[in-house]
C-alpha cells in the first residue's frame, strides 16, 4: 500500500473479498472499499454505511457494478450515499453474456439512463464530501436515510419501496435552506435549520440537496 502510493499518490488501492465480509485488519491498507458482489441495493447501502463507520467517513466506497443492484440499474443507491459508481456493460449489444448478471449490453435505452446518472454523479461528486453516519440510524429511522456534507451544503438520500409522509432533514445549521430534488431537477421549497421537516411522496428513492440561502 505504501509503495503504491509512493509511486502514485493518486493510486486507487482496493481489496475486494468478493461476496464475503471484510477483515477489519485489511481496511487500513486500502483507500477504496467496495460492496463486494452485493445481491441487492440494500446491501450496497448497508455496506457503505458500515465500511465508513469502520474505516472513516471520508474513505471512498465503490458501490460495485450497477448491474448487481436492484433491477440492474439502481445508481441512486450508490450516488445517494456518496459512493463511487461503476458499470460492467458490454458493447455492441449481445457481445457477451455475463454469468453473474445476465445480459449487460449497453442498449440505447440503457445508454440514455447511464448518461443521466453519470452526469449527476460528476456534477455533485458526493464521494468528496463527508458521510454523516451519525445523523440517521439505518435500523430504526423510516424511511431509510443517509446524509452527505460538502462544505455548507447538505445532501440527503431517502429510500423506501413507496413512501408518503414526513421526512426529517438533520445536521443543518441554524439558517434557511433551499431544498432541491437534483435527480428530477425541481425545487421542493425552503426550510429552516437546525432540523427541518418536509411532507413528501416518492417511490424507491428521493435525493435532495439543501443549499444555504
Amino acid at each position: 500500500y505504501e509503495t503504491a502510493l509512493a509511486i502514485n499518490p493518486e493510486a486507487v488501492i482496493e481489496i475486494c473479498p468478493c461476496g464475503q465480509t471484510y477483515s477489519f485488519f485489511t481496511l487500513p491498507y486500502m483507500n477504496q472499499s467496495v460492496a463486494s458482489d452485493p445481491t441487492s441495493s440494500w446491501q450496497i447501502r448497508l455496506k457503505g454505511k458500515t465500511l465508513r463507520a469502520l474505516s472513516g467517513s471520508k474513505v471512498m466506497f465503490y458501490g460495485d457494478h450497477v448491474e448487481l443492484s436492484d433491477g440492474g440499474s439502481d445508481f441512486a443507491s450508490t450516488v445517494g450515499i456518496g459512493g463511487v459508481i461503476g458499470t460492467k456493460f458490454v458493447w455492441p449489444v449481445g457481445a457477451h453474456m455475463n454469468t453473474e448478471s445476465g445480459d449487460v449490453s449497453l442498449t440505447p435505452e440503457r445508454e440514455k439512463e447511464w448518461a443521466k446518472w453519470i452526469k449527476i454523479y460528476k456534477d455533485k461528486m458526493l464521494p468528496l464530501g463527508t458521510y454523516r453516519g451519525d445523523l440517521y440510524d439505518i435500523g430504526f429511522d423510516r424511511p431509510e436515510a443517509h446524509a452527505i456534507q460538502k462544505t455548507n451544503t447538505m445532501y440527503y438520500a431517502f429510500y423506501a419501496p413507496d413512501y408518503h409522509g414526513r421526512i426529517e432533514l438533520r445536521g443543518l445549521s441554524n439558517q434557511t435552506y433551499r431544498i432541491f430534488d437534483y435527480v428530477n431537477e425541481r425545487n421542493v421549497g425552503t426550510v429552516n435549520g437546525p432540523t427541518a421537516q418536509l411532507n413528501v411522496s416518492f417511490e424507491r428513492f428521493l435525493l435532495l440537496e439543501a443549499v444555504p440561502e
